[in-house]
């Protein structure tokens, strides 16, 4: 029997070491500097970013401001994303992520000396206006991934980026716990310095993807949206999921999860920066366990996001049975390992359905949906955990976990039809 479990240990080790070969040899070029500006960036978010909303409530904000607040950011990201949908297939990918880099370092550094929550509310509507580079992020990436390795390459982008997410969360919430307010001061200030590298690595090495031999014609950049219409309509059906299905299943744990825990539930900051290491630590392992294994991305979905749903019911019943660090503990991990899957299978079947032409102007679209829905989702959690409660509200997770997972069979053959049409071109 002891054999069979070192057998089993010896395997599982291998196949460990030969994933993250592989995961490592993806590494280079843009997609090497993008994971490194993202590993970054997780240093930073876990610093200030994860509480967030703590720190809007410390500074005198409710939580119907939260929810009218980011309700609002997301609507003016929406129209400042659309434009750098088209910036990414005009200017290039390059540029416009310098561009875009440059304004949300500053952006970070003003977030340390916020006065009140209203100033706050105004820097997340700017910080959002200023994220318009989001799909030339993505279209590099999409641009500069192998194509018969691109869901390995997604899984390596999502991997590398979450490890500061072992420890980043845990000083934060250290220090938001001993030195309150001016703790989490103190790590938008390290935010922006770590921001302020990004953009130089982002200066020296990127190099632009877009090919030079693509016309750039304002005019014939619209035509060329009607010209792959088709691809768009796929696309589409896709965004419906990715911005309105799929998030409301967590809606009310993203905006609210860290107040239900904190106020409701009596969770100290401290406790909720070692949930978000314990996290972390587990999608590292799934996403290393997955990555490469997966071969029909079309059944992935539906078995990933009643998993989702499954980790929002864990993380109300403290308030009803009580055994609070138990299930969210078991929340943690349940939702950890279910949803690594979800973003790196999305984007191969996008990466797939848009051709490279117009991979910005298709980002740029769903960005806009996607942020677009989330004004309305970030209102209903809002809505829903005002009128409802906490723990009410989380249990409302499965009823939209079963209308996502309905749609998204209903729409199962999109991938092998946009595949179809990419070959037509």
């Amino acid at each position: 029997m002891f054999k069979n479990y070192v057998s089993i240990a010896k395997i599982s080790l291998n196949e460990v070491s030969s994933s993250l070969k592989q995961l490592f040899s993806l590494l280079k070029g843009n997609v090497g500097i993008m994971v490194l500006s993202w590993f970054l960036y997780g240093v930073a978010g876990g610093l200030s970013g994860n509480y967030f909303s703590l720190y809007f409530k410390d500074l005198g904000g409710t939580d119907l401001m939260l929810a009218s607040a980011r309700s609002t950011a997301l609507l003016v990201g929406s129209v400042m994303i659309f434009i750098g949908g088209f910036l990414t297939d005009i200017i290039g990918r390059v540029k416009t992520i310098l561009i875009g880099t440059a304004l949300v370092t500053i952006n970070t550094f003003i977030y340390a000396i916020a006065r009140n929550a209203n100033e706050l509310a105004v820097l997340m509507i700017l910080d959002n206006a200023f994220h318009f580079y989001q799909p030339a992020l993505t279209a590099i990436i999409m641009d500069s991934l192998p194509r018969d390795r691109a869901l390995m390459g997604f899984f390596a982008t999502q991997i590398f980026p979450s490890i500061p997410g072992l420890f980043a969360p845990l000083i934060g919430g250290i220090l938001y716990d001993k030195v309150g307010v001016n703790g989490i001061r103190i790590g938008y200030v390290i935010a922006g310095i770590i921001s302020s590298y990004v953009l130089y690595l982002r200066i020296r090495f990127l190099r632009e993807t877009l090919l030079k031999n693509t016309n750039r014609d304002l005019e014939h950049i619209f035509i060329e949206v009607f010209h792959y219409r088709y691809h768009f309509i796929n696309a589409m059906k896709i965004y419906v999921y990715t911005g309105f299905l799929g998030p409301l299943i967590t809606a009310v744990s993203s905006v609210y999860g860290m107040i239900y825990a904190y106020e409701i539930l009596g969770v100290s900051k401290t406790f909720l920066g070692l949930l978000s290491t314990l996290g972390t630590s587990i999608s590292i392992i799934s996403s290393l366990a997955l990555a490469g294994r997966i071969r029909n991305v079309r059944k992935v979905l539906p078995i990933s996001l009643s998993m989702v749903s499954l980790s929002q019911v864990l993380y109300a019943l403290p308030y009803y049975v009580g055994y609070r660090n138990i299930f969210l503990i078991a929340s943690t991990i349940v939702g950890s390992a279910a949803g690594v899957a979800i973003g790196p299978v999305i984007q191969t079947i996008i990466m797939n359905t848009l051709p490279r032409e117009v991979r910005g102007r298709g980002i740029g679209f769903q960005r806009v949906f996607e942020n677009a829905s989330a004004s309305i989702v970030t209102m209903v959690a809002g809505l829903l955990y005002i009128k409802l409660g906490g723990p009410r509200s989380l249990l409302l997770s499965p009823l939209f976990a079963t209308v996502a997972i309905s749609y998204l069979l209903f729409i199962t053959q999109v991938s092998s039809s946009a595949e179809d049409l990419n070959s037509k071109h």
